[in-house]
């Protein structure tokens, strides 16, 4: 996967355009899965899209700017992170991520509106998701 070198902007790997290098992996590996990859601008309800995507078992592997999800940790928030949304009440518009790494919680609730101006491109870089699926 390509590594990026400048904060904030397209540090770190830049996951929703990694989609051929996943794919290939899956590939490499016989894993029978896919990936596709959705950019923000192009979900007009983000609910929706999450709550279908669960619906139909799909895994969501979420790129966002860390501002103002992590802006209590040593970086303020000023860097790109990624996540798994496990789930979504869609009632209380609140969904929930799962974050590999130990120095933030490692499940956290953030509501639809939070994570849609995290994935937008207000902080930088639009980021969106990687979709994985059986073909």
């Amino acid at each position: 996967m390509q590594l990026m070198s400048q904060l904030n902007d397209d540090e770190g790997i830049s996951t929703i355009e990694s989609v051929e290098p996943v794919n290939q992996f899956f590939e490499e590996e016989t894993i029978p899965l896919r990936a596709t990859q959705r950019r923000a601008s192009s979900i007009t309800n983000l609910a929706t899209f999450i709550e279908q995507e669960i619906d139909h078992n799909h895994d969501l592997w979420v790129e966002y700017h860390a501002h103002e999800i992590h802006a209590d940790d040593q970086f303020n928030g000023a860097y790109l992170h990624d996540g798994l949304i496990e789930g979504i009440d869609v009632a209380s518009g609140l969904c929930t991520v799962i974050d590999p790494v130990p120095e933030h919680r490692q499940r956290f609730s953030i509501s639809l509106d939070v994570l849609a101006r995290s994935i937008s491109d207000k902080h930088g870089r639009e980021t969106g998701f990687l979709i994985v699926q059986q073909p």
